[in-house]
Parts: structure tokens; C-alpha cells; sequence
């Protein structure tokens, strides 16, 4: 998929997104009391598992949670101030800023790069060996083109070979079956096991292609709101590494009651049909901070590398402080 076709698609995104916003919502926040999160549907799960404790609530902030389609739309309406703090992921984060939003900062990291390949069942994949000039299924992101390209070149030839086709998030395991795709890509453990449970064959894990320590996604704002209100900022990310830290100290069983709500499942009734779901799952990798910038950068070059990233960015300029700080100078702030 070629660059040009990419960066509409995500200008698309991002006026169907804008569209979909009521007038309360452009407004300006009224106080620094108020907080309008952009963030899809399962997302930004730290943010949220602290609004469901009351965290927020705590530290006198009101978080209003603001639906769009998807990373770029966030990013977007992040940068003109539709909302006061954005979630979504590093590659539209970076490609808006070589669109020209350079007012849009990192301010914390939010997770990894868990994701993986499913063969479907009865298909021509066996291994990643016989990916070459395949139909792959990826969600609207450019991240998931760049991991599987990158995936291939380092192993099994030609990414160029490779034919995407997009399918919704949410919709992968209608369209694996189907029987038009190959293959598919998944960014949860529960639509990995879906489709295994269909069948399916995971040929890759994609968190092994990457640094360790990047982030996939992350929280942004942008200067007018890190310049009107700094302490909120402060705030919202010392709430959001405490949340994290909760998630990642729980058993599996007490991370299915914290995520579930969130992504709207019930993990434990969807154990009755999917047996052994909650057996050892694969949950994605929550970052409580700081902020790897190295890992990171080094997974922004691969975006650049495969052709979703328009040209190499340094992002050290982009990132606030209160993403790299340790927990001690935020709580000192």
C-alpha cells in the first residue's frame, strides 16, 4: 500500500471523526476540572480502568470520554483542540506530525506491540514461508501493514509481495471466515483465540519483530493545553501509571474483571465456548513508564522502513517530560 493512498485514508479518518463530534464536544473545556478524552471503543484501557475506580473522580477531574474512529482521526482532532487528550497509536501520531500538527506532544505510554499472524484453516499458509503473495487481513492502521512487511523481509522474501485487504477491528474473525483471506492479523488475545479456535493457525508473533520496550500506542496533548494547564497533565499521568501498575500486579482472573467491561466482553461466559480462554492469555503489554524513547524510535524507523511513515522523524522533540519522568518526579511536581 502506497504512502499517498495511506495519508488520505487517514485524512478520511479523521474528518469522518470530526463529523461524528457534537457541539459539546469542539467546545473548549469550560475548566481544567474537565478532561475530553479521544479514544475508541476498547481502548486507552488504563484511562479507563481509573475512571471505573473513581481516580479521577479523586483528584477532582471530570474525564469525558469522546468517541472517533481510529488513531489518526484522534491525532488529529487531538491537535485543533476537539479534545483536550488524545489515545491512539505511534504511527498516526507521527504521521500527523509530518502532516504539520507538530503541536501535538507525548505526555505517557500506553502499551505494546502484541500482536500476531493467523493462517486460515484449510488455506495455503502452513508457516510464514508461505506468505509471498498472499491476502493478508489488517485493521485501518498503517502499524499493522509496517508489522507484517517487516515480519516478511526479515524472514520470507518480498514484503511487496504480500496483497492487503482491510477489515474492520472487531471484524477479523467474520472475515477469515469467509475464505477470501489467507490469513489474518490480530492486536488481542481474545480475537487470537477466536480464530484459532476457528481453525486458525498462528504463524507469528510479531512482539519478537520489534524493541521490547517501544510503544505502540501512547496518550498525547497538545501545547495550548499543556501551556493552560501543566499540573493537570501532571496529574492525569501520575492517575494513569498508578492504573497501570493495578492492571499489572492483577492475577489473570482480576484482569478479566478490570478489562472486560472496557472492551465489552465477558471473559469468563466467553470461557464456555472458547475453552481454556483465560488459560495462561496473552495480554497485551501495559507501560506504567517511563517512556522508552529509544525502543520507540527504533520502532518508528521500522514504519519509515516499510513505507507507512512518509520520511524518518526524530521524535525527541515530540515527547513532554511527564512521559520519560520517573514516578518520584512526578509526585515532587
Amino acid at each position: 500500500m502506497r504512502i499517498s493512498i495511506l495519508l488520505r485514508a487517514m485524512r478520511a479518518l479523521f474528518v469522518a471523526g470530526a463529523v461524528g463530534l457534537t457541539s459539546s464536544h469542539v467546545a473548549i473545556a469550560a475548566d481544567a476540572t474537565t478532561i475530553r478524552l479521544g479514544l475508541f471503543k476498547g481502548s486507552a484501557l488504563a484511562a479507563q480502568i481509573a475512571q471505573n475506580q473513581g481516580a479521577f473522580e479523586k483528584q477532582g477531574i471530570h474525564l469525558q470520554l469522546v468517541y472517533l474512529n481510529a488513531g489518526p482521526a484522534i491525532l488529529l482532532a487531538t491537535a485543533r483542540g476537539m479534545v483536550d487528550i488524545g489515545y491512539g497509536d505511534t504511527y498516526a501520531w507521527v504521521s500527523a506530525i509530518e502532516n504539520g500538527f507538530t503541536n501535538v506532544k507525548l505526555i505517557a505510554p500506553a502499551n505494546g506491540t502484541t500482536s500476531w499472524l493467523i493462517a486460515s484453516p484449510g488455506g495455503p499458509v502452513k508457516s510464514g514461508d508461505d506468505i509471498a503473495g498472499k491476502r493478508v487481513g489488517v485493521t485501518p492502521t498503517p502499524y499493522t501493514i509496517a508489522l507484517v512487511r517487516h515480519w516478511v523481509r526479515l524472514h520470507h522474501g518480498d514484503p511487496d509481495s504480500v496483497k492487503f485487504v482491510t477489515v474492520p477491528i472487531g471484524g477479523q474473525l467474520a472475515a477469515m471466515k469467509t475464505g477470501d483471506l489467507d490469513a489474518v492479523f490480530s492486536f488481542d488475545f481474545l480475537t487470537k483465540r477466536e480464530l484459532e479456535h476457528a481453525g486458525g493457525k498462528t504463524v507469528a508473533d510479531f512482539q519478537k519483530e520489534t524493541p521490547a520496550d517501544a510503544t505502540a500506542a501512547n496518550y498525547y496533548t497538545n501545547d495550548a493545553f499543556i501551556a493552560q494547564h501543566p499540573d493537570v497533565v501532571v496529574k492525569f499521568v501520575r492517575i494513569l501509571r498508578e492504573a497501570t501498575a493495578t492492571f499489572n500486579r492483577a492475577d489473570d482472573a482480576s484482569k478479566a474483571v478490570l478489562q472486560g467491561p472496557i472492551a465489552g466482553v465477558d471473559y469468563t461466559d466467553l470461557s464456555k465456548t472458547i475453552p481454556g480462554l483465560l488459560d495462561k492469555p496473552e495480554w497485551t503489554t501495559y507501560f506504567q513508564g517511563p517512556f522508552e524513547e529509544q525502543a520507540t524510535q527504533q520502532y518508528v524507523d521500522i514504519g519509515v522502513q516499510e513505507h507507512v511513515i512518509a520520511r524518518p522523524l526524530t521524535i525527541k522533540p515530540y515527547v513532554y517530560w511527564t512521559a520519560t519522568a520517573s514516578d518520584a518526579s512526578l509526585i515532587e511536581h
